[in-house]
């Protein structure tokens, strides 16, 4: 795709500069004819005649290569238009479906408390099983961060009640994409992954780095690329994820990579779990429930 964009913009200047050049060579050849005309060496219906053709001759040119530049520049968008990820793409990459059963989650009278303040006013229950595809709600300050550290295992400072996750892997993407190492390039942060050389760069090219972008480093990512980069880190190894919990993922992603992950979440068959105030992303990742934090601070 990045080669048939490449060859679509030289075609489209290629084409502007052909233009350019007959329109000019066509403009000469009538001011010789008009100066021939004035000239009085030509009969006048003559002179008309020509000057008539050569006009209609200059219209043919600029009608002739400016079709040429717009069908260029329409090959062109095609292409990029192309670059949105076909989610077919990922179908040896994410999980299988997850049976009606299957444990995600389960609180009993869970809270968390900072020093003498809890984050929950109330103690939350809550059993979650199977592929659900839920988003947690609430404004700023709700818990809706630590709420997703308590789901992932990570230590708190002062829990009541408990909270039980099921044994399915899980892959956590926070909002800086952290779990990745900064100093490391993509491909390198695949270095646990237990997959060959080659099944790293053909994973790779399925999050859209290829060539010499899996080089690249971490530190120098766009929160796109961050993203894509997070994501590849945890699908690609042995055991995919059967539950993957995102932290406000659109934050300062463009149009494109939003499309991205719209599109790899849609094929994923796992549970997910994810922080948005984004309806219209949520709704296009196929969440179908939320769990509203809001009335419980």
């Amino acid at each position: 795709l990045a080669r048939s964009l490449t060859s679509a913009r030289r075609e489209r200047d290629r084409a502007s500069a052909d233009r350019t050049a007959m329109i000019a060579r066509q403009e000469k050849r009538n001011r010789k004819g008009d100066s021939h005309g004035r000239s009085g060496s030509l009969p006048k219906i003559l002179a008309g005649g020509r000057k008539r053709r050569a006009e209609a001759t200059t219209g043919r040119v600029d009608s002739n290569t400016l079709e040429r530049a717009s069908h260029a520049v329409t090959s062109a968008f095609e292409a990029f238009s192309e670059l949105k990820t076909d989610p077919v793409m990922y179908a040896d990459l994410l999980s299988s479906e997850l049976p009606a059963h299957a444990l995600i989650a389960e609180a009993r009278d869970f809270n968390v408390a900072y020093g003498s303040t809890q984050i929950f006013r109330e103690r939350l229950n809550f059993a979650w099983r199977g592929p659900i595809r839920i988003a947690l709600r609430g404004p700023n300050g709700s818990g809706k961060s630590t709420l997703l550290r308590a789901l992932m295992g990570e230590p708190l400072p002062h829990t009541e009640g408990e909270i039980v996750r099921g044994p399915l892997p899980a892959l956590y993407l926070d909002q800086n994409s952290s779990q990745l190492d900064e100093s490391q390039s993509v491909l390198e942060n695949l270095s646990e992954s237990g997959l060959s050389e080659i099944a790293k760069r053909n994973g790779l090219a399925k999050f859209l780095f290829t060539g010499d972008r899996v080089f690249q480093k971490v530190r120098d990512l766009s929160g796109g690329e961050r993203l894509r980069a997070g994501l590849a880190k945890g699908f690609l190894c042995r055991h995919a994820p059967g539950v993957l919990i995102l932290d406000e993922p659109t934050n300062n992603l463009d149009l494109a990579n939003v499309e991205f992950l719209e599109g790899l979440l849609r094929s994923f068959s796992g549970a997910l779990i994810i922080v948005s105030h984004d309806d219209v992303f949520l709704k296009n990742a196929g969440v179908t429930e939320t769990f509203d934090l809001r009335v419980r601070v």
